[in-house]
């Protein structure tokens, strides 16, 4: 971890704590990597506005200046997010459609002020039934279906200059699991409980249904790509806001009933770590050293919120590996896959390959000829590849690490 990495950490416990982040004025910090950094994680207002204005004095006139624009933006952005997702609460509601608002809309409201909870999209649940009518709605008022079909638990839905909305009719792929969740579906809808979003009556999932859903979406995405530090200050902030309604012995059972007990105990023993929490001692372990929780954090640090912040364009057969049916863990296959994609994923590019298999030979050479002489020549080639396979061995040894 490097030093302003560091100093990110502290100030978002600092933040935590509802404290102004201070620091001695002989420590030399690096302005424009840790700027850098807090945008990778979108946590760029969250640090901002956590550091004593005294401070600030010490960044570069034009890099502080170019900051506070882009966070002014960002967070009239949010702002104008909120109220477009309650309109669209409220249209589905009308239509006489039930749901449950997912994540981000809800944590805002334990973050020092909302609108630092950045949402790039709204997540709803809704029953499977109901999903034409959704659909029929979302059209009506200017969306369009992304690739329909293709994700089994969910939806995307977009319309230029408006916010995507993600409609799920399950939390969580079954695919990525070792355990058997869908118990843990089945009950979303009794458990859910009716809450006021400013002014609009809606459904969010219960206390201990939110933290599965955030243990169990972390996992996902530790075994897809990898997730950043907002997902830990999400986890630490709803844990400090909702401990006393949280039924730590259920929840201890319910993780090691969906095979992720030791995961969640990692990820409890980080946000205790970096950010001094309270959590129950019934849930940590001593069979987490610290050795496992220095690789929790790195795969964190080099993710970035969406899991993507080291990851290169046509690189990523290389450093990710996938579900448990399709989970690639020889180097040399998935080297194979890199250099030799399949039909599916050639003819979405190179339309021709779609007429006859014969044409497939015909693409990978295109391809290869593109990549080598076109988009980034032998040694960035090989380059990207080095970087990307140290990505997934990384991820891989969290994976084996925390019995994913």
């Amino acid at each position: 971890m490097d030093a302003y990495q560091k100093i990110i950490i502290n100030i978002l416990k600092a933040s935590i704590w509802k404290q102004k982040f201070r620091y001695d004025k002989n420590i030399i910090i690096e302005w424009p990597l840790l700027i850098k950094e807090a945008w990778e994680h979108d946590i760029s207002s969250l640090i901002y506005y956590s550091l004593d204005r005294r401070y600030l004095k010490n960044i570069d006139i034009e890099i502080l200046e170019q900051w506070k624009k882009e966070i002014f933006i960002a967070n009239l952005i949010q702002r104008n997010n909120i109220n477009y997702i309650l309109n669209i609460v409220n249209g589905l509601k009308k239509h006489g459609i039930e749901i449950i608002v997912l994540k981000g809309i809800v944590l805002r409201e334990f973050y020092p002020r909302p609108e630092f909870r950045t949402m790039g999209d709204v997540d709803i649940l809704i029953k499977k039934n109901d999903y034409d009518k959704v659909k029929s709605y979302l059209v009506s008022i200017g969306y369009e279906c992304i690739d329909e079909g293709k994700n089994e638990v969910h939806q995307g839905f977009t319309s230029k200059g408006k916010l995507e909305v993600e409609v799920h009719w399950n939390l969580i792929n079954n695919k990525y699991f070792n355990g058997n969740i869908e118990e843990f579906e089945n009950n979303l809808w009794n458990n859910s409980i009716e809450i006021d979003i400013n002014g609009v009556n809606t459904r969010i999932l219960s206390s201990n249904d939110f933290f599965l859903h955030m243990c169990l979406h972390m996992a996902v995405h530790a075994k897809l790509s990898g997730f950043g530090l907002r997902q830990m200050y999400d986890l630490s902030v709803f844990i400090i806001n909702k401990y006393n309604e949280l039924d730590w012995d259920y929840l201890i059972k319910k993780v090691e009933q969906y095979k992720i007990l030791k995961f969640t105990q990692g990820l409890i023993s980080l946000c205790s770590k970096l950010f001094k929490i309270e959590v129950p001692k019934k849930i940590l372990t001593n069979a987490i050293n610290g050795r496992q929780l220095d690789l929790l954090l790195e795969n964190i640090l080099r993710s970035g919120v969406h899991g993507k912040k080291e990851e290169i364009d046509d690189f990523q057969i290389l450093c990710r590996y996938g579900t448990n049916q399709y989970h690639i863990e020889s180097n040399l296959l998935r080297i194979i896959k890199f250099l030799f994609p399949g039909k599916s994923e050639m003819i979405s590019r190179y339309s021709y390959a779609k007429k006859s298999y014969f044409l497939l030979p015909v693409a990978w050479m295109h391809r290869a000829f593109r990549g080598i002489c076109v988009k980034y020549g032998v040694i960035n080639i090989f380059r990207n590849s080095k970087k990307a396979v140290s990505l997934g061995k990384q991820r891989n040894k969290l994976i084996k690490s925390f019995e994913l």
